[in-house]
């Protein structure tokens, strides 16, 4: 059993292999616990920690959930039985970025756009209505196919979870990749990422 007292040191110690890690990067935090969760204070440097999170999620989301809230970033140390959904943390990182006014707009709105997907030549393959789960394969009950080998019966689905544009592998033989990144769960998308689907490659567009 997992006490309260664990639970903090725990995330006292993924914290502070966090800060010596990353403080080459800049990052300058202050971490204040209240109740049960940690808040991190400095806004600039949760701006600097969300984003290299956006890039490397794989890297903390199996321990760690985010959620900003107010001025701060509270931080909950997870249990076994619970999962981290992305679409949190980078609910979090469109609302420093707003608050900052820095970086380009933030991707999580709650009228998501349409979702394009474009082939090499820039032609449009497939458009997305905000609502539907579009599943991608060779497969006869698949919405979208392409004449590859490598592409499996059942390739990957594209929805949008929480006003957020997801793809996430449906247990494909070839693996689904983000940017050239080999991806285990529903990932995030922005204008321009490469997605490549059993030898399909096509870029995301709003």
């Amino acid at each position: 059993m997992v006490t309260p007292m664990d639970t903090t040191m725990n995330l006292e110690a993924i914290m502070d292999s966090l800060r010596t890690e990353f403080s080459a990067l800049g990052y300058a935090w202050e971490l204040v616990m209240r109740g049960v969760h940690y808040h991190l204070l400095d806004e600039n440097s949760l701006l600097t920690l969300l984003q290299h999170l956006h890039q490397h999620q794989d890297y903390i989301l199996d321990e760690l959930a985010f959620e900003f809230i107010a001025d701060q970033l509270r931080i909950k140390l997870l249990d076994e039985s619970e999962t981290c959904s992305a679409p949190l943390m980078f609910r979090a990182l469109a609302q420093v970025q707003t608050r900052l006014g820095k970086g380009p707009a933030p991707l999580l709105v709650s009228e998501s756009p349409q979702l394009r997907l474009k082939d090499k030549a820039g032609e449009t393959v497939l458009s997305i209505p905000t609502g539907q789960r579009v599943l991608v394969g060779r497969g006869p009950d698949c919405d979208l196919s392409f004449p590859s080998p490598q592409l499996g019966r059942r390739q990957a689905y594209f929805q949008c979870i929480e006003g957020v544009w997801t793809v996430e592998d449906a247990e494909s033989p070839s693996g689904t990749y983000v940017n050239d990144e080999k991806i285990n769960r529903a990932t995030p998308l922005q204008e321009g990422d490469q997605i490549l689907l059993g030898g399909v490659l096509l870029s995301v567009a709003y």
